[in-house]
């Protein structure tokens, strides 16, 4: 008896560790870095910021009040750019957001490779991504949240591939995806899916075009217009 409830306990306990390594127990998930990202070296600085502000030309500026979804973006004006930006400046643009309905947590990193692609990792925030759809118009997202709330921590991510846009038509061909510690069949994500919510997010963006945006040796190269002005609910943070 004292064996089987030994081989029963360490069944047990392995599921456990397996689950939490996997990103299915709160906690444990944590501590097993399933909600821990993939370090991509890349450390963006204040200067850096400053230098993407610059480069595109934009306010940023912060909504008070508790706002809905609907309610949360405002844009104003526009004007022409041709920029590039380095995997610091694009980063560190990421990690100052203060958007509320960010699916993103703050250490989310961006690296742009010589090879043209691109590797983004982070922390992916379930309770935002129904709000972040509805702010943006993007379609999907009631399915992509099910699927991601099989996860009770919210789960690391990561993802590697290449994407052009040209005149506002992306074209984004995944080659590796992970969440959790799990890894994702690129081929069972629809390139449509990944297409679409890149094409609504432009869309809904008042003042923004894409003539083209290309990675190559390292940076990101955009050509378009962009807002003058862009107000967000804040996080407070």
């Amino acid at each position: 008896m004292n064996k089987l409830l030994i081989y029963t306990g360490s069944v047990v306990l392995l599921i456990i560790l397996v689950a939490g390594y996997l990103g299915f127990v709160p906690g444990l998930s944590s501590i097993l870095g399933a909600s821990s990202p993939k370090d991509l070296g890349i450390r963006p600085t204040a200067a850096d910021y400053a230098a993407a502000s610059a480069k595109l030309g934009r306010t940023l500026t912060p909504m008070a009040g508790n706002l809905p979804p609907e309610s949360s973006v405002k844009y104003s004006g526009s004007h022409p750019v041709d920029i590039e930006l380095s995997s610091e400046e694009f980063t560190a643009t990421r990690q100052h957001g203060i958007y509320v309905y960010s699916p993103f947590a703050k250490n989310m990193q961006a690296r742009f490779n010589d090879d043209g692609t691109v590797e983004i990792s982070g922390v992916m925030i379930k309770k935002n991504i129904l709000p972040w759809g509805k702010a943006f118009g993007i379609g999907d997202t009631q399915e992509f949240s099910d699927k991601i709330n099989i996860f009770q921590a919210n789960p690391a991510f990561y993802l590697k591939g290449k994407i052009t846009i040209t005149n506002n038509v992306p074209d984004i061909s995944l080659e590796q995806a992970q969440l959790g510690k799990v890894p994702v069949l690129v081929a069972s994500v629809p390139k449509d899916f990944l297409d679409n919510v890149a094409s609504d997010t432009i869309r809904s963006v008042n003042g923004l075009k894409v003539d083209s945006l290309t990675i190559d040796n390292g940076k990101m190269h955009f050509k378009g217009t962009y807002p003058d002005k862009i107000e967000m609910a804040s996080d407070g943070k």
